[in-house]
């Protein structure tokens, strides 16, 4: 029997990564899957990716936020306030960090206990492929692609454990930057032979204080702004101000959602926030 602790989206929340840390190591599990994005929207870049080293992992995949920096990044591209923590990242993380997150695979094909697990951020194809606990068409397409029992995903924030056609499809929900809710998250995946698979999520206790005080004496959230403030506000209500927000300025710009490269103009982007934070009575949180 084979127990292993199943983390996504850190999200360079070293103080959720060192909580959840300790209750793997509580519970006697020493095996690691990491489903990507460690870094971004904080700041301890490379406290986390140091940590990550450190374990016993089983897959470290690659998610978005790394795949900003995985070739020929230019940063003369991103000199705006609104890519200011993208520039922040890639200053602060070190050289060998940064050709660590180069190399991480876009998904990773593992066996464990005769039961075939495939890992990722998004899809083997698209590491933004975004899907949730009832998206069955995009779970029978997955199943006509690739060979596997387990699917484990990150990317959406959104926790979910769905069993489909002998198939079991799991997302772990965000450690870093919850989305569902306010606690980090990470699940347990305990596999005795392919026909007995069990999995927990976990919800670790909330310490919003701690939190607040530790971003709110950074240098990064001196620097960064609003991007400290918004991950603030994420942190406080289990919400998605971020895309909200970065969604509205971009329709304003006429620029398509999904264009993540996509830059507005300064004076919109501290604008609309000042609006965004005042409409959402948010002002307290900053």
């Amino acid at each position: 029997m084979k127990k292993i602790a199943i983390i996504a989206d850190i999200h360079s929340n070293i103080i959720y990564f060192k909580n959840a840390l300790k209750d793997i190591q509580r519970r006697g599990i020493t095996d690691f899957i990491f489903l990507g994005d460690y870094v971004l929207d904080g700041f301890d870049n490379n406290e986390v990716l140091e940590l990550i080293k450190k374990q016993n992992s089983l897959a470290i995949t690659m998610g978005n936020k790394e795949e900003f920096f995985f070739d020929n990044f230019d940063i003369s591209k991103y000199d705006c306030e609104q890519f200011k923590n993208i520039i922040y990242t890639y200053k602060s993380l070190s050289k060998e960090n940064l050709e660590y997150i180069k190399d991480l695979p876009i998904y990773t094909n593992l066996e464990i206990e005769g039961a075939k697990i495939l890992c990722c951020h998004g899809s083997p194809e698209f590491i933004r492929y975004s899907f949730g606990e009832n998206d069955y068409e995009k779970f029978d397409d997955l199943i006509e692609k690739y060979d596997f029992d387990v699917y484990l995903h990150g990317h959406t924030h959104l926790g979910y454990y769905q069993e489909y056609k002998k198939h079991y499809f799991i997302n772990p929900g965000s450690l870093g930057m919850p989305l569902d809710g306010v606690g980090a998250r990470y699940g347990v995946l305990t596999i005795d032979g392919k026909e007995n698979i069990t999995y927990e999520n976990v919800i670790l206790e909330h310490d919003y204080e701690k939190l607040e005080r530790y971003y709110k004496n950074s240098e990064y959230y001196r620097e960064v702004g609003n991007w400290a403030k918004l991950a603030l506000m994420n942190l406080k209500d289990g919400e998605n101000y971020t895309l909200e927000f970065v969604n509205r300025v971009r329709k304003l710009s006429n620029i398509d959602t999904k264009n993540v490269k996509g830059s507005v103009s300064d004076e919109l982007w501290n604008s609309e926030f000042k609006k965004f934070i005042k409409e959402k009575n948010l002002e307290k949180y900053v």
